[in-house]
């Protein structure tokens, strides 16, 4: 396991950096350490919709080049970009594919005996989008059950 890491992540399989491809390069780290054994990166989507010249940029493939301190070979790899949002029906805490009142109550029941919610569920269920999942957005859920007019999530 390295204890350091260099970490470019591009839009075209690049061998090696130079000033051609500097312009396809989203992010770079040239001394990542792990935490806890795990390299984490976040890369804001307006990167690699700029890098790529398109908003559209679920399903796009990047490359990861990582190699550094205690790697022997530097690794090429594709990852594909997939919206972690694009699947989340928000105030649907039970995942049965529509909001009802069986989700507000599924959240006031939680905060009742009190339940830790899953980091999906804390963000599905947090309709207000004010980093907690109370009553407050049980109150938003059933507005948007009877009205329809009251968005959930982070277009409310």
């Amino acid at each position: 396991e390295a204890e350091q890491f260099s970490f470019i992540l591009t839009t075209e399989n690049i061998t090696e950096l130079n000033d051609s491809t500097s312009s396809k390069v989203i992010y770079i780290d040239q001394f990542a350490s792990p935490e806890n054994g795990v390299y984490k990166f976040t890369v804001e989507k307006s990167r690699i919709a700029a890098a790529i010249n398109s908003q559209d940029i679920n399903s796009t493939i990047l490359y990861a080049k990582m190699g550094g301190m205690g790697i022997d070979n530097a690794t090429l790899m594709s990852v594909v970009y997939e919206d972690p949002e694009s699947d989340i029906i928000y105030g649907d805490i039970s995942g049965d594919g529509s909001v009802g009142v069986s989700d507000a109550i599924f959240i006031l029941r939680a905060i009742a005996s009190g339940v830790e919610f899953t980091e999906k569920q804390n963000t599905i269920g947090d309709v207000n989008c004010d980093g907690d999942v109370t009553v407050s957005d049980v109150i938003r859920i059933l507005q948007h059950i009877a009205t329809s007019s009251i968005p959930l999530g982070p277009k409310s």
